[in-house]
This record gives structure tokens, sequence and C-alpha cells, in this order.
């Protein structure tokens, strides 16, 4: 099919003006046919994308515009009559945003994650609300529910679904057919500002102080800037004094252009109003756009096509109209720039106080430090990280970097290296994919958010040495990166990048060569040696000069020194780095605990139900239960060492890895905070052929995991079954029912973990289940039950069983197929169906007794 390269690449190519641009086309042609409201020009094209990549959001923002009509509706025509004049014009709109925000923080920060905890517990889907169930766009909430006031909400919505859904159509299957145009992502589609109202409270108190000033200079001085919100927008952006300045010039451009065409002979005596000219002056701009992309592609210019163009979608086209209605272009551009600097000024200035007086009141309640929650903060990122490697090390999907992405990533990386704050880095990075978050005060991170990684580089500004640590393979061992970050630490290093290789056979620049080209400093690669024995440091160049040696002999005395050449290879990386080999003994080594004796062993306590704690629910944080936690544990109880690099890893998760002692042996005990992660107790010198499966809580399906009833009885049993089957792991489900359903979850992850460790060599899995309660009557029930996989099992196995249940202290009956056994069935739940990937897994059932012995 023959494709139209229309748009300029990293411009209009994959931007949300192009959908913008459709959809003011068509919401205008209404207008004009049909007498439509010419009001929300950006909500049908702003809307599409989100339709196509996540319709789940563009859900979300329909209910919360809805949401925000009423609340505003009722106030002002409701609740006022006889008691204060009803809202209107811009009062009506501050109250539209007002509320917007309200409805956001309400629906974004508490009910829809509850949503999501709902369906997943009952119906065992996994839902992630940070991407799904959330609202975009700072305003877009508002603008919508202003678009419903004069139709009405029935007629308001109705247009608004026609014009929208004409503007889809026309994008789907025209642009994206036809065009070059795509979508490639929602996060880097649109302004960082833009995912999140959690993620950018500072950004809504100067957009309301500034529309609540420009609303007082309205009414006062009768200043007018074609609504209240293009200065409150234009505040946002005096963190890059320079998209205000392109705004600015893109609006005199549009501007004069359109004051010479509208002397020419076909326009001069044309009637220019309402949807005719803002179809005059929004195509004006958007060829401007179309001029400029192409020109810098031309032209060769190394920069980014969006930095020319100005903030937003239709800022600079209304500053140009209502320049042109009050012909007063200087005054309009004086007055908006002095209401969004004081507006941007005060918004600062309370975020500050806020800053200084909530810190406060969390330290006074006896919560986390500061340095605390940093720490935290960065374990989460880096367990992203991780993860992510390890899956795209097992699908060979490592994705590198696009021209884009890679000049957002290098001016972001400038720009910290300079000294500039987080929040400008953000700004140069969020056109590319990536995010810039601030750690601390000294401490930031930069975040791949284009979908096709979990990237990481660490700025510690702090860092007494300019020198970059890497980490190229974070999942050629586990334990690896954390030693890198204590390595980063105690060499006084400013950079630390955790980046995934790429795949076999892919071009492109990568992100380590994206780094090592932006920072002409030296760098170290820490990397695991397949080797036994004490850590290898190659060094290359001056980099010795970099490298305190001191302080890395202090942490390896038998550290082995050599120098090798420096050379260059493709895709920007440096052969020339110097590299750190480690051993698994020497990361043990670097991680293990400084305590001088080890601490008596306590009872293992298995979780009580209490707060929510973290728990593994994303693919990122599974992979790394399993690669980081599980595996290594199941490692160490066979060669009969320490777990230390999964005892570091535990609380980067937010899980608990602990010794005890169960029954008067030796466990490892892993567990979250409450019930909600499940509880692993491996044993050590326990036979790994041999798994048991219980659970904390047992319940029945449509009831909440929170109510349902602790099953003590459960949970002795699977105690007791372990110690005489000298089983090594004892998997406690938080709950009965995630025996089935996804098993994308921490209890799936560690029994297949432990299964799959076994290959295809024979295994045992011991299920225990809660007797049903339209059991039949005629079944003992001072038995316990059981159930074979297979009927026609052999009478030696049965005999192993019925001993195996003896030993735990029960009084065994293996069920047959007589009627009196109806509804105690075998019939494998999902948890066992992983079975089927190996040869000779077998698996019993257990119905424990009714009165517990």
């Amino acid at each position: 099919m023959l494709t139209l390269a229309i748009f300029p690449e990293g411009g209009l190519a994959s931007s949300v003006i192009t959908t913008v641009w459709v959809g003011v086309l068509v919401l205008c042609f209404f207008n004009l046919r049909f007498g439509w409201v010419l009001s929300g020009l950006v909500v049908p094209g702003y809307l599409v994308p989100l339709i196509i990549v996540k319709p789940v959001s563009a859900l979300v923002i329909v209910i919360e515009a809805i949401l925000t009509y009423l609340i505003v509706y009722l106030f002002s025509e409701k609740l006022a009559r006889g008691r204060f004049p009803a809202l209107f014009g811009r009062d009506r709109f501050m109250g539209l945003i007002l509320a917007s925000i309200a409805v956001r923080l309400l629906l974004d920060g508490f009910l829809l994650p509850q949503a999501a905890d709902w369906i997943q517990l009952n119906w065992n889907r996994e839902v992630d609300w940070e991407s799904d169930l959330q609202s975009f766009g700072l305003v877009i909430v508002s603008l919508m529910a202003n678009q419903f006031w004069k139709p009405g909400l029935g007629r308001g919505i109705t247009t608004m679904v026609v014009v929208t859904g004409i503007s889809w159509f026309l994008v789907r299957y025209g642009l994206m057919e036809f065009t070059n145009f795509r979508i490639s992502g929602v996060t880097y589609l649109y302004e960082g500002l833009a995912s999140s109202v959690l993620a950018s409270p500072k950004a809504y108190i100067i957009l309301v102080l500034t529309a609540l000033y420009a609303s007082h200079m309205n009414v006062r001085y009768g200043w007018d800037f074609s609504g209240i919100l293009i200065p409150a927008l234009i505040a946002l952006q005096w963190y890059e004094p320079t998209k205000i300045l392109t705004s600015f010039a893109e609006a005199i451009a549009i501007y004069l252009i359109a004051r010479q065409l509208l002397k020419t002979p076909w326009l001069a005596n044309a009637t220019m109003e309402g949807a005719n000219k803002v179809l005059l002056f929004f195509n004006i701009s958007f060829a401007l756009k179309l001029l400029v992309g192409w020109g810098l592609l031309w032209a060769g210019w190394n920069v980014k096509t969006t930095d020319f163009y100005g903030f937003g979608y239709l800022l600079s086209t209304l500053l140009a109209m209502k320049a042109h209605d009050k012909d007063i272009f200087p005054r309009l551009m004086r007055s908006t720039l002095q209401v969004s600097f004081v507006g941007a000024g005060a918004g600062n200035l309370v975020g500050l106080a806020l800053a200084v007086l909530i810190p406060a009141n969390v330290a006074g309640a006896g919560t986390q430090t500061a340095d605390d929650m940093r720490r935290t903060r960065e374990d989460s990122l880096l367990v992203n990280a991780i993860g992510d490697a390890h899956w795209r090390a097992e699908s060979n999907s490592g994705a590198t970097l696009g021209s884009q992405s890679a000049e957002a990533l290098s001016d972001a990386v400038e720009l910290l290296e300079v000294g500039l704050p987080a929040v400008q880095a953000g700004a140069a990075a969020a056109s590319g994919g990536w995010r810039v978050e601030a750690l601390s005060a000294q401490r930031a991170a930069i975040i791949r958010e284009d979908g096709q990684g979990r990237d990481l580089i660490l700025f510690d500004a702090n860092g007494t040495r300019d020198l970059v640590m890497r980490v190229d393979d974070p999942a050629a061992r586990p334990g690896l990166v954390a030693s890198a970050r204590v390595l980063m630490e105690q060499l006084g290093a400013r950079w630390l990048v955790v980046s995934a290789p790429a795949a076999s056979g892919s071009t492109g620049q990568s992100v380590v060569g994206t780094i090592s080209s932006t920072l002409d400093v030296p760098q170290l690669v820490v990397g695991a040696s397949a080797q036994a024995g004490p850590p290898r440091l190659s060094l290359v160049g001056d980099s010795a000069e970099a490298i305190d040696l001191d302080a890395l002999r202090s942490l390896y005395p038998s550290l082995a020194v050599s120098f090798a050449d420096s050379r260059s290879r493709a895709g920007g990386a440096t052969v020339g780095a110097s590299s750190l080999s480690l051993s698994g003994d020497a990361i043990a080594a670097l991680l293990a605990p400084r305590s001088a004796t080890p601490a008596a062993l306590n009872e293992c306590q298995l979780p009580e139900q209490g707060a929510a704690a973290p728990q593994a629910d994303s693919l990122e944080q599974l992979l790394f239960l399993r690669s980081e936690i599980v595996l290594p544990v199941l490692s160490a109880l066979e060669s009969g060492k320490e777990p230390t690099t999964a005892f570091r890893a535990a609380p980067m998760l937010g899980v608990i890895l602990e010794p005890c002692t169960s029954g008067g042996q030796p466990h490892i005990l892993l567990r979250s905070d409450d019930v909600s992660g499940g509880a692993y107790l491996f044993r050590r010198g326990g036979d790994p052929a041999v798994l048991i499966e219980s659970a904390l809580r047992s319940e029945r399906r449509g009831t909440s995991g929170a109510a349902s009833d602790a099953d003590i009885q459960l949970v002795d049993m699977g105690l007791r079954v372990q110690q005489a089957s000298n089983a090594q792991l004892l998997a406690l489900a938080p709950r009965e029912l995630r025996y089935d359903g996804s098993q994308a979850t921490a209890f799936g992850i560690v029994t297949q973990a432990a299964i799959g460790r076994q290959g295809d060599d024979p295994a045992l899995v011991v299920q225990l289940r809660p007797r049903p309660k339209f059991g039949a009557s005629s079944v003992p029930a001072d038995r316990a039950i059981l159930l074979p996989d297979r009927l026609n099992t052999v009478s030696e196995r049965i005999a192993a069983y019925e001993a195996m249940v003896r030993g735990a202290g029960y009084v065994p009956l293996v069920a047959t197929r007589d009627a009196r056994f109806a509804g105690y069935e075998a019939f494998p739940l999902a948890s066992l169906r992983y079975l089927n990937q190996y040869f000779a897994k077998r698996y019993l059932i257990i119905y424990p007794p009714v009165e517990g012995r």
C-alpha cells in the first residue's frame, strides 16, 4: 500500500497536534452545518489517541467530565437558587477547573485503585490502574465538562461522541492507513504533566492560582486573554522559557500571515467569524509546524523538532486570534506574560511552603525519614529496571533507541550534569519517552517510559568523582545491580546506568551508547564473571584516576588489577570502558551484612491481617521476585550456602525474607507484612521433589478476600504435612481462590519456580483444599480425604500418601468413585496445570477433617 510521507518525522508524524487538527476540522464542520456548539476544540482530537491505545483511560475522562459537570450544575443552578447568583462565564469555568481537580483526586487517587483491586479479587483479572484506570490531561476534563454546559448533558454527550467518533475513524482508517502518521504510545505522545494528577501537584497549584489571578485582572482592569487558561498554561512553562518564546513567536507568525491573507481579494469580503476564523488561524498554525518540521529535516540539524513548536495544541492560535480581534498584540503579550509570571511565582511559593510544612508533619508522626523515602522509591525503580531486564533477556526483546528518544535522553543527562533541576531536565526528556524524577535534593532518576523498556539512570549530584557506573546486563547474575549501587556510593560515582542489552540483530543507538557519547567521563562496567575467584578490574586509559582504588581494595582486598587497550565499537558504546568482573561469591561478600555474630533464630511468624503491604503484581516485580529472590533461595538450599543476594533483594521489593525455625527445624520464610502476598516456608535440608500448597484464608467466589476467614486448620495442616513429608517448600497462598485463575501472582511465581527447577525429575505437589460445603454427609468428618490425580494410582504410591498423612497426625481416607464422595473433586486448578509442562509430575489433593484431627 502506498504511504504518503506527509508529516515530518520527530514532529507531526507522531503528535497529538495532528489528531487535534483533525478534531477541530470535524467540530467546525458540524458547527457550520448544524450549529453545534463550538466549544472544547481540543477535546475530540485529544481523546482519539487514547481511544486507540488506552480506551479505558478515555472512558475515565468522560466519566470524570460528567461528574464535574453535575457538581458545578448542582451548585450553580440548584443550590444557588435564591441564595446567590448562578455561576456564569469565567466564574463557571473556574468552578469547573476546581471541581475537575477534586474529581480526579478522588477517582485517580482512591476510587479507581480500589475498583482495580476489587476486580482483581473477584474476577481474577490483573488491572494496571496506573496505566489504564486513570485520566489524562491537565484541563481536558474541565474543557469537556464546559462543552456539555450550553447544549445540556444529554445533547452534549451525543455531539461529543459523534465528533470524536468521526475524528477517530479519520485518524485510524485515514491517516494511519495512508500516511506516515502513527501512534506509538501514550506516554510518548502526551505532555509529561498530562499523565497523572497525583504526579504533578505543583502544576495544578500554578494552574489554579494563575487562573484566579487572570480572572481578577480581567474584572479589575479589563485585561482579556482569550480565556483565563491561556496565562495559566503559559505559567507552567517558566521552567523552560524557550517554550514561551517559541509560543509567542508562533503566535506572531500566525497573526501576521492571517492579516495578509485577510487582505487578499478572495478573503477580504468573506465573513471570518466563529468556526471560519478558527479554521483559518489553526490551519495556518498547522502549516507552519509542517514547514518547520520539514525544514529542520532538510537542513539536517541535530535538534528535536518539537522544541521549535509552541506549547500546547491551540494556545498560539488563540493568542493570534485575540490579537487580531483587538489589534493590541504588544499589550496582549505584556499582560499575558505578566499574569503568567506572577502566577508561576505564587505557585512556586505555595509549593515551597507545603514542601516545608508537610515533611515536618510527617516526621512528627514518626514515619520514614526523607532518606528512607528516597531509598524506598529508588528501590522501586531498580526493581522495575531489573525485572524488565530479565524479561528482555528471556524474550530477546531488548530495544534500541530512536533518534528522538536518544536526543531526549542526551539532553536530560546534559541538563542534570550542569546542575539544572530535575523538572527542567524532565521537560527535555518527555518528548522522547523518558521521565526525570527528583528522588531528593541532590539525587534524580531518568526513567524510560516509551513502552520499549524500563532502563534507569541514577544521578547523584553529591558524587565526588566524575565516573559513570554501568550495568550492561542486569540479568547476568542475581545481586549484580545491588552490588553496582553499593559500589556507586562507596566510590563516589555521579552516575549509575542500568540498561537491558539490545536484542540480537537489532540496530540503532543504545542507552549506554547515548550516555557514552554525551558524558566525556571515565566509565566502569560492572559485570558478572563466569569464573570463580576474586574480582578482576581491567583499567582503560586514565580511568584509574577517576576510580578510587583504595576504596575498592577496602571492599575487595584480593582485587586483581590489569590494564587493557581502549577501542570503540558500533552503536556509540566503547570497549574502552573499564570493567569490574564479579563472581557470585564476590557479589555475596559485598552484599553480606557486616554484623559480627549471627542472631539467634526465632520461630517463624506467619503474616497477620493488617494494612496493605507492598506486593508483587506487575510483570517486572514478579520477574524480580522469581529471579532475584526465589531462585537464589532455591539454589542456596541446594548448595548449603546462605542466600545473601536474596536477603538483600527482598527489602527492595517490599517483602520480608528471614531465617527462622519451624517445628524445631531451620527454615527461610518469605512473606509480606500482611496476608496479601501469602507466605512461603523453605525448609533447609528438605526434599525439593515435594511441594505443599495451602492457604492462609478460605473464601468463596464473590466474596472479598479481606473479609474471608483465616483458615487456621489449613495453615496448621500445611505445617504438619511439610514436616511429615520433609517437603522443601510450603507455599501458603493468600487465599484459597489463588489456586485458580491467573497465576501471575507471587504464589504462582514461587510455586512455578520450585516446580520448574526440578525439570523432568519426579516431583509431587500436595494441595490442601477446604472441605466443600455441599460434600456428601456420609463421608466421615474425622478423616482426611485423599484424592490422587489418577484413580488407578498404584497401591505403593497410595500407601506412601497414607503414611505421609498419618505422620502428620491425621487419619487418611482415600476417595473412590463411590457416590458418597460426590463434591470431593481432584480436578486440577490453574496452579496445578503448570505440571503439564514437565514429565513425571504428580499431584495429590487433601481435604482436612472437619474437626482438625
